[in-house]
């Protein structure tokens, strides 16, 4: 009996066959180190998600990740039902240059330049690794099966250029976009883009946070940001800390501190009750203007710090996703050779651990662990629908409080004026054609989780796909119509010297495209591109505009407003 008896196609039984046995050539593969390995991280993650063993192959790749040359194209994987998943793009990598994958995206084959592809479907993540990185400028081939298709026999090829991560563009940035108000005043907004939390932590490290010519980081880049947009007069900011996975604590301590006077902005626990509270110990604030935190559920850690003392302080609005990650947790690693190598000898190679020893809790003793920070005002997100969270990882440490520390409040009238702002917004995205279709999507999603089969009818499974690719047709249209009318947009940003730089893009641009295509020009255009896309980026300022002519805040508001009533 052969396949032709069933109806198979040869190749399809091939490509089965194959996994299933390096599937099990990997088991006869496995080394002590990996057995090792897997039984103590098994082990530590019983009392905590984020601690486990790292074998010396793994502890190599640690300091690749710290050194943030991640796996040669700038991303971080993850294995999900045997796929190697896109759980993180680097920002300015090369994977996230080329514009041409996405978080959740699953790769299912490798390839070396223009040889064949290699199936990593069921592959170990390391081994995986190990044929996406390389020599710079080398280039890999990627097969993916896009996040958002809604069939997963859906394949994409994707050829990136390995090399090592532009940290400019990991960098602080900013923009300065023109708003109307109701009564026809115009103002304009700051926004200032935060990817992580950097800062100069050694001569070791030092080249990558801007070389000798200047020690650069996070709160020394964004007070440079926020004077320039102040001279240009910026009537409110938003602060969008959205994906930004955390960083530096004392950099997440500093940045709260520009927009706060002096006072605690986070607090830490052991596990033997010891707590310590961290202060921003410079007096006085660098911005006093109307201020919006934007995040999401990939904002963690040092990200959750500030939005959270900003909320707790009433400083600021917290704009959002249903919560923040909840990472409240703090790790640290440590070389096991130090404890078993004798002394005087060399220090034995045998990898490291890396343990929890602490937790986050903010000033008002609430801790960010596993709830995260609630926003003030809620925006509909997908994410919400999906299992990125830190409660949904097994044994996720529990929420809890402690004694909350001495601070004062800035604005005890806050609620009042979120109460109102989140009327005014919720009418707004009723109403608002993007957030409309963003509501059938997620409706879609959460159906496509819940069900747990899948047709094998080919013909309905092609009409799916067409009506995806018909639905994404339709809100490209839509982001092109949006994009024709868009606002100027002056974006301030560090050159590869850590120079400041500015560019004025405007949706004039949009005339190029028919007549000329250049590179150049598709750069120019991805700016006003991704603001018309970006629905929780738009409402955020249309709820910082409302809070603006609400509390008469902002110089040119305050000013004309005064000249309207005399």
């Amino acid at each position: 009996m052969s396949p032709s008896d069933f109806n198979i196609d040869e190749d399809v039984l091939k490509k089965v066959i194959e996994r299933h046995q390096r599937r099990a050539k990997y088991v006869f593969e496995t080394d002590n180190e990996d057995i090792v390995e897997t039984y103590l991280s098994s082990l530590t993650n019983i009392y905590d998600p984020h601690s486990q063993y790292l074998s010396q192959k793994s502890y190599e790749d640690f300091f690749i990740a710290m050194n943030q040359q991640l796996f040669g194209i700038g991303a971080i994987l993850t294995t999900e039902d045997g796929y190697c998943v896109i759980r993180e793009i680097i920002k300015g990598g090369p994977a996230d240059l080329s514009g041409a994958i996405q978080v959740n995206d699953r790769i299912t084959g490798v390839a070396q330049g223009n040889q064949s592809f290699i199936d990593i479907i069921d592959m170990k993540l390391r081994d995986a690794v190990r044929l996406i990185r390389g020599k710079k400028g080398t280039v890999v081939r990627l097969e993916v099966i896009p996040a958002k298709a809604s069939d997963s026999s859906v394949r994409k090829e994707i050829a990136i250029v390995r090399d090592e991560i532009k940290l400019t563009h990991q960098k602080a940035n900013a923009k300065l976009i023109e708003q109307t108000l109701e009564n026809g005043t115009n103002i304009k907004l700051g926004v200032i883009k935060l990817p992580s939390f950097y800062g100069d932590i050694g001569n070791k490290k030092r080249t990558l946070f801007g070389g000798p010519k200047r020690n650069t980081s996070t709160t020394s880049d964004v007070k440079v940001l926020l004077e320039k947009l102040k001279d240009k007069g910026m009537d409110g900011l938003v602060l969008d800390l959205r994906n930004n996975g955390g960083g530096l604590l004392d950099e997440a301590i500093r940045l709260a501190g520009l927009f706060v006077d002096k006072g605690p902005i986070v607090q830490v626990k052991d596990s033997k009750g010891r707590r310590k509270i961290f202060d921003d110990e410079i007096s006085g604030s660098i911005y006093n203007g109307p201020l919006v935190v934007l995040t999401n559920k990939l904002s963690a850690s040092a990200s959750e710090i500030v939005a959270g003392a900003l909320q707790n302080y009433k400083r600021a609005i917290v704009i959002g996703d249903s919560s923040t990650h909840g990472k409240g947790t703090v790790q640290t690693v440590t070389e096991v050779g130090r404890f078993i190598t004798p002394l005087g000898a060399t220090q034995v190679d045998v990898g490291a651990v890396k343990l929890t020893i602490q937790k986050f809790y903010l000033p008002n003793g609430h801790s960010t662990q596993k709830r995260g920070v609630i926003p003030d005002i809620k925006l509909p997100s997908a994410n919400d629908y999906l299992e990125i969270g830190e409660g949904t990882l097994p044994h996720a440490l529990p929420w809890d409080e402690i004694d909350p520390a001495k601070f004062g409040k800035i604005n005890d009238d806050l609620d009042v004026v979120i109460n109102s702002l989140t009327e005014k917004s919720q009418k707004r995205i009723e109403q608002n054609e993007q957030f409309l279709r963003l509501s059938e999507d997620i409706d879609e999603l959460r159906e496509r989780l819940e069900e747990k089969r899948i047709s094998l009818n080919v013909e309905k499974r092609i009409n799916e796909i067409l009506e995806d690719q018909e639905r994404r047709k339709e809100q490209d249209d839509i982001v092109e119509t949006l994009a024709s009318s868009s606002p100027d947009i002056l974006t301030i940003e560090f050159d590869e010297n850590l120079e400041i730089t500015e560019k004025l893009e405007t949706a004039a641009t949009l005339e190029k495209k028919e007549s000329n295509k250049d590179e150049k020009d598709e750069e120019e255009l991805s700016t006003v591109r991704d603001y018309a896309s970006d629905l929780h980026l738009k409402e955020s300022l249309n709820i910082l505009s409302d809070f603006i002519l609400q509390s008469n805040g902002g110089s040119l508001v305050a000013k004309e407003l005064a000249d309207a009533n005399s």
